[in-house]
């Protein structure tokens, strides 16, 4: 499990900073998954991908590079993997 260093931001947002040698698209798809299911918002970049939560219980994980996306879950529900 990758460990991160919360704080918030002026706005109450919270920011995370990990370890390079932590990162991995796995690792932040569960995490991104996990605050959707719990109706979390967030928001996290990895490289040129954006994850992202909502309170509404829904997860994305976007490559603009590629004008791809990715539901990973909705209305608080994990999404089984797609290959």
């Amino acid at each position: 499990m990758v460990m991160r260093k919360a704080r918030k931001s002026e706005s109450g947002v919270d920011i995370r900073r990990v370890d390079r040698t932590d990162l991995s698209i796995i690792g932040e798809a569960g995490y991104i998954v996990g605050r959707a299911v719990a109706r979390g918002r967030r928001v996290v970049t990895l490289g040129d991908l954006v994850f992202f939560s909502t309170d509404t219980g829904d997860a994305w994980m976007l490559d603009p590079a590629d004008n791809f996306a990715l539901c990973l879950a909705h209305d608080g529900d994990a999404l089984p993997p797609t290959s």
